[in-house]
């Protein structure tokens, strides 16, 4: 719960969530008849929660997380794959703008799963198979907005620096990065 709880920062840009049950309750004719107060508090910088969703993204495309997209879950989402020493937790902490949810694995006595068990493996398609249900008969959220602050760049692949106005790498193509304007690494020409 504590670990889902922390990624709401990331869904929210920035606007943590904390976990409860009821958030309103409605009479029979869907009017509202109590309603949870408060906002929720700005515990990061947008363009920070930014980053760390495209990052996150990314593991959904080419990292640990891409079973997610195998399962079938095309959604907009991010997330991160976890594992503990031989297998004994696998989990899977997913979110989109507006869900977060968490797959843990395990058993009640610390010992190992199965071969093989990890949050790729076992989690995060079960991630994906619930969202799936969760979104049927639901609209699906928009991609997050790109707050102000972030900026994008050429990198060289071999070094992960940032390429000067015309300067190309020495080997592979060059990628686009994304980053804090205010902290944009030093430009290179290799």
């Amino acid at each position: 719960l504590e670990l889902t709880a922390a990624y709401t920062a990331f869904a929210g840009l920035g606007t943590g969530v904390k976990p409860r049950v009821i958030v309103q309750v409605e009479d029979p004719d869907k009017e509202v008849v109590w309603s949870l107060e408060g906002g929720a508090p700005r515990v990061l910088q947008p363009a920070i929660a930014y980053l760390v969703n495209d990052a996150l993204r990314d593991a959904l495309l080419r990292g640990t997380g891409q079973t997610v997209r195998q399962a079938g879950f095309q959604g907009v989402a991010a997330g991160k794959t976890g594992t503990t020493n031989e297998g004994t937790d696998a989990w899977f902490v997913g979110y989109d703008p507006q869900v977060v949810a968490t797959v843990w694995i395990g058993l009640d006595r610390p010992q190992p799963i199965m071969a093989q068990a990890t949050g790729g493996r076992l989690a995060a398609p079960l991630w994906a198979r619930v969202m799936e249900r969760y979104y049927a008969g639901r609209s699906r959220p928009r991609p997050w907005s790109q707050p102000d602050g972030i900026v994008a760049a050429s990198v060289d692949p071999d070094t992960g620096m940032v390429l000067a106005p015309g300067c190309l790498p020495l080997a592979a193509a060059p990628y686009r990065e994304l980053f804090v304007s205010s902290r944009v690494p030093r430009e290179t020409c290799p």
